[in-house]
Formats: C-alpha cells, structure tokens, sequence
C-alpha cells in the first residue's frame, strides 16, 4: 500500500477496455452508498456531496465550471450533458477518479495532501483535482467520427469502440490531466519540483527511460508515478517548443483514423514523431544533469552523503533510538510488506518490528514502544487513519478507533502524542491520550488552513508543525496549548516534516526553496522558542526528505532519493559550519494570478457561466444515472450433449449458438447496481436470460435478487426395449431451468485479514423435453418427471490473508479459505418418489477450497513462491448423480471486463493439467495444486510508440493431482488410479493496446491415463 497519498488523480484504463475505475488498487474506492447525500445542479454539472459539506459542494460547483469553460476555450469542447461530480471524505487519501463509463463521472476524495512532495504545491486542492480530472474527461470523451458511430450504434459501451481517446499511452493520459491541473491553477506538479527530481535523478543515475518503458506499468521505480512525471513534463516541453494551442489537435488526432499510431498524430501536430522529440528531450535532461554540479557549486559544497539502505524503494522517517543502538525507519521494498524495521545505525543487521498496512509515519516513545498510523476499514467503503502502538517485544494496541488521526509525535513523558485530525476536508492539530485514546483539541480545524507532521520539542514546551495556508508550505512553532508562536518561514516553497534536535538547540527540516529538497536547520532560542537564521544542510544533487538528528548529536539522518526511490543516508550534523539558506529560485516568484501568464487561453473563462449563483441543494437521485447507457452483442456456445449408446462416444448439439444482447446500470453512488442479459437460439426456437440487481444502501449488508433462465443438456436415454438391440436409438434429455433467488452478503472489510459471508435462498424450477434422434420431441415415450420445483438456500463463507507485493506476479504470502454449502430440496415430489435416484432432485453438496503462498528466502527483484491450492467436494441425495463434480482440465480466468467484450471463459472447479475437462466425474471430488514459481526476468521494454509493453516474466513448476468417484466411471475411463500430471508455464505480464494482459502459455505431461502432452495457452495465473 505504499505511497497511497501520492495517488491523486488516478484515472485508470481497464483491461482491454476503457473503464475508468477507481483508486490505487485499493478496496472501498467506491463513495459510501450509505450516506445522505445531497445535489446541486449548475449548467454543465451535477455536483453531489454528503449533506455536511454543502459550503464545499457550492465552491465546487463554481470551480467546475470554470474549469470546464477554460477546458473549451483551450484543450477540446466538453461532452454534451451534465458532467457527474461527486465529493467524498470517506478516506483519510488524497485522491481522485474520472469515469466515462456509464456516464461521464468524476469523483473526489477531499483530503487536501499536505503531507504530500508530490502533490503538496497547490494554491486550492479541490480546484487543482476539478481540474486534472475535468482534463480526463473532455479527452476520453472525445470520440471522433468512427466513436460517435459505435456510440450511435451500442451507446456508452465499454469497449475502445465507443471511446476510442482511451487506447493511449497512460503517460499521455496522465500526462494531459497533470499538464492542465497545472496550466488552469497555477500551481500543480508541472510547476513543483517532486517531477523534476524524479526525472533529473533518472537522468543522474542513467536510468533515464525511453518512451517504449515510459508506455508501460512496471514497478520498476518510479512505478505508478512514471506516467504523472514523465507525461506531464514531455507534454510541457512539447507545447513551450511547437505551442501551447497544439494539445486539442494532438488529442483529436489520437482517435482519428487518418494515424495509425500516436506517432502518426503527432507528426501531423508537431510536425515531428513522439520518438524524435522524446530523444531530445530525453538529451536535454542528460546534459542538464552533466551541468547540474556547477549550478549547485553556488549554494556551496556538494553534499556526498553516506548511503545506509539499499533497493529499500520506500525508505522513510528514519530515527535513531534513545540509547543510539538502533536506527529505526518504515520501509515498503516492494517484495515484502510495508513494515518497521530495525537496523545498525550504520545500517544492516535488519530485523522487523512490525508490518504496516501502508508507508507509516511513527514516533518513539521513552519506554521503547512505538506509536504508528495505519490506514484502516471502518467498513465496507470507509478507510480511515488511527494510532498504535507496538511494544518492546512486538505486540500491537491500537489505541484509537475511527478517529482519523496521522503523524503522531510524542510528548516528552510518552504518555501522550500530538497528532493532525482529518476530515471534511479540514485538518487541525490534537493531543491524544495513549492509554485510552482520548482526544483533546489543541488547533481547531479551519478552511483553508492544513496542517502536517507536527514534532514535539524534547521538553515538551513547543510543537513545531508544517502549515499550509495560503498557497504557502511553512514551518512555523506553537506552544504546548497550540498557539501560534514563530514562523520560521513564510515564502511558496514547500518546508517539510521538521524535527528536533537533542535539547531542542535546533529544529531540521526540508525545503525545495533551491529547486531541489534539501535539509535546512535553525537554532532556537532555548527561552523564547525564537528561530534564528536558517541554514541549508545538504546541497545533494536528488532530493533529501524526513531528516532527524540523532541522540548524541554527530549525525543527521535523512531519506536521500535515487534512482530506485528513496533510501536511508546520512551526514555529520555541523550546523555551525552550514552555508546561509540561500534565496528561494525563479520559478517560486510566478505564483498566484503572475502564473496565468503561462496559462495563455486557459485563462478565457466564460464569466457568465462561472458566476451564476447555484440553486439550492436537492436530494440524491440515484435514477439520474441508474438508466441503461450502452449495451453489447451477448454470444454464448451450443448446448451439446456427449454420451454413449452403443459403446461410442459421441456429441450432438441440442441448441445452436445464441445471440443476444447486455447491459448494465449503476448509480452514481454505487447504492443501486444492477446487470441484464438476453439471447436467443439460432435453433430450437428457444431463449434465456438473467437479471441482477444489488443494493448496498444500507452499507453492510449488501442486498441482492436474481432472476434467470438457462438451457442444459441433462444427459441422454436409452429406450429399455432397445437395450439389446445392436444400434439403439439414443434419446436427449433438454432441461430449462428458471432461477430466482435473493441474498444478504455481510462483509468485514480489513487490509489484512478481510471476511465476507453471504446467505441466499431461492427457487429452482426445472423443466425437462425428451428428444429423439432428430431433436424433436419424442412419441410415445415421457420422462417419469419432466418438471420439479426445487427450494435452495447456500451458505458461503470466505477469508484471507493472502496478499501481493509491487515486484511480485500474483500473491505471494498467506493464505485464503473459503467453504460452500448447498442444500435444494425437491419440492413437489411425491411421497413414493422421495429418496429415488431419478425421481427425486433433492441435493446436498459442500465445496471447499484453499489456497497458500510461501514467499522463498532467496535472493531476487521478487520473491520466488510455493504456492498450494487444494479443492474438495462432496454431495449426497438422489439429485447427485453421474457427473455432479468433474474432475480435470485447465481455468481460462478471464476478467469481468473481457467478459464484457464477449470474450468467452471457463472455470475448472477441480482441475488437472494435462486432462481433458471432466475426465473424472463423481458424487465426491478433489484436486490440488504445488507450484514453485520463479522470477525470470523483469524486461520493462516496449517498441516505442507502437501500442505494446512487456514488463515482466514468470516461469512456474507444477504437479498436479484429482480424482472424483461415488458413480460409475465415464465410458472409457475405467483406470481407478489418481489423475496425476506434471508441468511448466511461463507468464508474462504484457500491454497490448495498452491494456494490461497477463499471459499463460504451458505444457502438462500426464503422467496416469497418459495421452501424450497438452499445450495451451491462458489468461492469468491458475491460483
């Protein structure tokens, strides 16, 4: 979960398609359907908010449409329509979404990041967030010719059809957002500095990517920030160097079918290909950097730090305990979970103190324990911060519950901590009691006015504290009761995470006043609290963050940033030998209404529509966005039929393919959701269908209902008069079942160990024709029960420990259990039929699965993993017959969105590689699984700007094993043995079109029944 405040604007491309989802690979990204939400209406959108922040929603209104107007005026003309705007505080994330699938929909988490490098420059965060996902919309929905057709014809589908804009690059899509949050505010990251650092430092360090890896997802550092830094920053220099009035032609060239690819269009814009002007500037970073010494020689000597951690990736916070035995930091290295460690002061020696759900910030307390934040579901949809506390010897307390709180530091008797309170999109300051949480106001939250990373002084009398108001990042001092004291800077740079020195003689922080985050220090008058005159520490050429002295006073540790991402170093700490902080840059001056000067056409909002009073504020009406938008051709295969009559096996097709069509709705906040499917045979004369619907108004449970009919084939028959004839005439049996049912799922939501237990209960009518040879009804001859009525109710229970990590392909430590119980009852049978095997439908089945990953202590990028699964069925009942469980065979997992498309797949419930499906059937089942797989190469390469990547490899060793029995074995299959196969596979993680594919292609020997080897080819891992 590491760098999760880092996320805002994430507007993600689905998998083989352009749904636009929500958060950063986080659960509960979805608004709490559950609130009392309220709505305001303006010209263009629909701004819909929790009732407490209605002052809020009516600003948003205001920037909405002024962003929209300068969007029209200098990048494309937005949708027609009203534009969904949704403002949420349901996470203590500093984040957004944009959406054009149903409907054009953006969603924003309110949290202003002030704690944030990344996105802490901004003059007004909802202004800045409108914006950069406003861009994503009028660019995704832009559709061109050929997209309006495809809207036309299937509407708002989810296909690159109908949003043609969405088969890009995600740098160019981030990189558009980013560039216009800038452009429209002023402010933003093309005008901080945490993008420079990030592409100076590749440059630095050699590890400046092409555009082939720039196209790309890897985790290779800087992973999910590649595309907000690389994008925004080429978009830069390609509109300062061909004009700013290019970026609407170079959007509508992306969809138009005059290019091929992207290179394509920019050639006609720019009049130069992507790959020609991406070596340039690629070139002109590297002899910057080659420069880069001589302009840092003015602030003084160049800092040479000495490096303690190494491919740490997240390495931050360091301290050293109060005895000096142990330097303590939070480190997320992409290959095991986010976690406290203890190392050497002068590092190695590591060992876990404990794992954290995300990059935590912590204190130390005199007693040795250690107070943390960690991110945690409140419910199903809220993820809110609180404080806790790990001992000496590991054991974790938490000690506040809901109360959203960040960046504890503690008071000098440990008996208490000064923390930041979120919410509603405000922050303040707080004293929290760690015995029983208690929580006492010490700066009220006010608009406008954030606060972050408050430190404690060692004699409690002063908290120093990070305060943004004002557009303005400032250190600034109070005193013990919250009242503002000292500002020790006042200016547009952004002064971080300051800290004490032993006694308090000094207070460190870090600031980008030079262009580049560096650590800066004051002397503080031991009466007063009064700062003296700030000196800069470090003069490094990256960037230095979350800088402490230690306790004896000689070392100033720090998070230094390379080109893997940020490690642990340090220098002697000489304060009185430290150069004057030097003037803050240029590029600090443009700020506020002097940057419109950059913004150009930006500016040329339509004054009308941006000043026009709101009316007043309605309740939610989730039908204004619950109607059907779109829909897509259904297809599914022939029902067939595969038996024996005369020793043969043979198939025969009851029904003919079956053609029909899908749709979906959901509301805008997720409370009502529901999903339809119709289709017709093309023989037979026959349809079938389903509905869906779920309500989760209620938070937890979520309600659902279901409605379906389906075609099987229920085996064949042999007239007994014809049992001894040479050549028997074979009859079908065609079954219709028609299914309603309902269901309450209880879920407890948690970042370590989640649960979900659903309930669910129905009726199961069942229908069945006897078919002759040539599929007519047959004469003369009927089944003992053509028809029943079945009563159903299934239990479901699930949990899980297993979870993933950056560098890894699928999970890689802990487990997952989950158990299923059915029992359908037959309910119009008659007393004489009850129990009879072909008479009475009555079942009980019960299926369980488990699955188990152990990372490998070995060296590597990523952890080589053992992983296990193992499932098992049983059934009993007259309704258990020939062929209940089957046993063979290899899972195509197909993702819901390529099931969108039409794409088909299959879920083996027992599989055995090597095997053809259903191999063994019977009344009790089992197969199980043991992979090693193995790490064989992180490639991150891509041929330029055609629309392909690979970023990783996985190679896989397996044996696998089933059997099912209870019944009389399938023809031709008598061999009582277990089915046993063993294996290879390679995947790889790819990009096809920009969309993400992970790829399976292997081969299984059997090695029982053995019918010579079985190659295939996959999408996803098996398990």
């Amino acid at each position: 979960m590491a760098g999760l405040r880092v996320a805002a604007g994430a507007c993600r491309i689905a998998l083989a398609a352009c749904l636009l989802t929500a958060g950063p690979g986080l659960a509960g990204a979805q608004p709490p359907p559950d609130e009392t939400w309220r709505t305001i209406d303006t010209a263009h959108f629909r701004i819909t908010f929790p009732e407490p922040l209605e002052a809020l929603g009516r600003r948003a209104a205001e920037l909405a449409e002024r962003a929209r107007a300068n969007l029209d005026a200098a990048f494309l003309e937005g949708p027609r329509g009203r534009i969904d705007l949704v403002l949420t505080d349901h996470a203590d994330l500093s984040n957004g979404t944009a959406a054009v699938w149903p409907s054009n929909r953006v969603v924003a988490y309110i949290r202003p990041p002030t704690d944030s490098l990344a996105l802490g420059y901004f003059d007004d965060y909802v202004e800045l967030l409108i914006a950069h996902e406003l861009a994503h919309i009028h660019h995704l929905d832009y559709a061109g010719g050929l997209g309006r057709f495809f809207r036309w014809l299937f509407g708002r589908s989810p296909t690159f059809l109908s949003f043609p804009g969405a088969v890009a690059p995600g740098w160019v899509i981030e990189g558009i957002g980013t560039w216009y949050e800038s452009a429209l505010t002023g402010a933003g990251r093309v005008h901080g500095t945490f993008h420079d650092m990030v592409l100076r430092t590749a440059a630095l360090e050699g590890r400046f990517e092409t555009l082939g890896q720039a196209e790309g997802n890897s985790p290779v550092w800087p992973a999910g920030t590649r595309r907000y830094a690389y994008g925004s920053l080429f978009i830069d220099y390609l509109l300062e160097t061909y004009g700013q009035d290019r970026m609407g032609a170079f959007a509508r060239g992306l969809v138009s079918l005059r290019n091929l690819t992207y290179n394509g269009a920019a050639t006609r814009v720019f009049g130069v290909s992507l790959s020609e002007a991406w070596a340039t500037w690629a070139d002109g970073w590297r002899r910057a950097a080659e420069g880069l010494d001589d302009e840092l020689a003015r602030h003084g000597p160049i800092t040479e730090p000495e490096r303690l951690t190494y491919r740490a990736r997240y390495a931050q916070h360091p301290v050293v305990s109060a005895d000096g035995a142990a330097l303590i930091y939070v480190r997320s290295d992409g290959r095991s979970d986010p976690r406290l460690v203890s190392e050497r002061p002068a590092g190695g020696g590591r060992r876990t103190i404990t794992r954290t759900n995300h990059v935590a910030t912590f204190d130390l307390l005199p007693s040795g324990a250690i107070v943390f934040d960690q991110l945690e579901f409140t419910d199903p949809y809220r993820i809110f911060s609180d404080l806790y506390v790990v001992a000496p010897e590991g054991s974790v307390r938490r000690v506040t519950e809901g109360a959203r709180l960040t960046a504890p530091s503690a008071e000098p008797e440990g008996a208490s901590v000064v923390a930041v309170s979120e919410g509603k999109g405000t922050q303040g300051l707080v004293r929290v009691m760690l015995a029983d949480g208690t929580v006492t106001e010490l700066v009220p939250p006010r608009p406008e006015v954030y606060w972050a990373y408050p430190s404690v002084s060692p004699d409690g009398r002063w908290i120093a504290a990070t305060r943004w108001a004002d557009g303005r990042h400032d250190v600034v001092i109070l005193d013990a009761a919250g009242n503002l004291r000292h500002q020790v800077t006042s200016d547009r740079p952004l002064d971080f995470a300051p800290a004490w020195s032993p006694g308090g003689r000094h207070l460190v922080w870090s600031s980008d006043r030079t262009g580049i985050s560096n650590i800066f220090a004051v002397a503080i008058d031991p009466a007063t609290g009064a700062p003296g005159a700030p000196v800069m520490l470090t003069n490094v050429r990256t960037g230095a963050l979350f800088s402490s002295v230690d306790p004896s006073g000689a070392w100033l540790y720090f998070s230094g940033y390379h080109v893997d991402g940020w490690e642990v170093e340090r220098i002697p700490f000489r304060p009185e030998d430290a150069p004057p902080g030097p003037a803050r840059v240029a590029r600090f001056d443009s700020a506020g209404a002097a940057a419109a000067i950059r913004r150009g056409s930006a500016t040329s909002s339509s004054p009308a529509e941006a000043s026009d009073p709101a009316p007043p504020a309605r309740p939610y009406a989730p039908m204004q966005t619950l109607w059907p938008t779109w829909w897509l051709p259904s297809l599914r295969e022939p029902v067939a039929v595969a038996g024996s009559a005369d020793g043969r096996v043979s198939r025969r097709e009851l029904l003919g393919w079956s053609i029909g069509g899908q749709t979906a709705g959901v509301d805008l906040v997720g409370r009502h959701a529901w999903t339809a499917d119709a289709r017709a045979f093309t023989s037979g004369e026959k349809g079938e269908g389903l509905f869906s619907y779920d309500y989760r108004g209620l938070g937890n449970p979520t309600l659902g209902f279901f409605l379906s009919q389906q075609w099987r084939d229920d085996g064949f028959r042999v007239h007994p008069h014809q049992i001894d004839h040479d050549r028997p005439d074979p009859y079908y049996v065609l079954a219709r079942e028609r299914r309603a049912a309902a269901s309450v799922r209880l879920d407890r939501p948690s970042f370590r160990t989640p649960v979900s237990l659903t309930l669910s209960g129905g009726l199961v009518r069942q229908d069945r024709e006897l078919l002759d040879d040539s599929l007519r009804p047959a004469r003369g001859l009927r089944l003992q029960r053509p028809s029943s009525t079945l009563g159903e109710a299934v239990v479901s229970l699930h949990a899980s420990t297993a979870r993933t990590h950056a560098f890894q392909m699928g999970n890689a430590r802990g487990m997952s259990a989950s158990v299923r119980t059915r029992i359908r009852r037959d309910l119009d049978v008659s007393p004489s039929l009850r129990g009879d095997a072909v008479g009475d439908r009555s079942v009980n089945d019960v299926i369980g699965r488990l699955r188990a990953y152990l990372p490998l202590p070995w060296p590597g990028l990523a952890a080589s993993v053992l992983a296990f699964r193992a499932t098992a069925g049983a059934a009993r009942g007259p309704g258990s017959g020939t062929g209940y469980f089957s046993v063979g065979g290899s899972s195509i997992e197909v993702p819901p969105e390529f099931s969108l498309l039409g794409i088909p797949g299959s879920s083996v419930l027992f599989p055995v590689r090597g095997y053809a499906t259903a191999m063994r059937s019977g009344r009790r089942a089992w197969s199980t699984s043991l992979e090693y797989r193995m790490p064989i190469a992180t490639v991150n390469r891509g041929p330029g700007a055609w629309a392909m990547h690979l970023d990783r490899i996985l190679g896989s060793v397996f044996v696998d094993a089933g059997d099912a029995w209870g019944t009389e074995p399938v023809p031709g299959h008598t061999s009582a043995r277990v089915l046993l196969s063993a294996g290879v596979e390679v995947t790889g993680d790819l990009l096809l079109a920009y969309s993400p594919v992970r790829l399976r292609a292997g081969v299984a020997f059997p090695l029982v029944d053995a019918a010579g080897p079985r190659y295939y080819l996959r999408l996803g891992l098996p398990f």
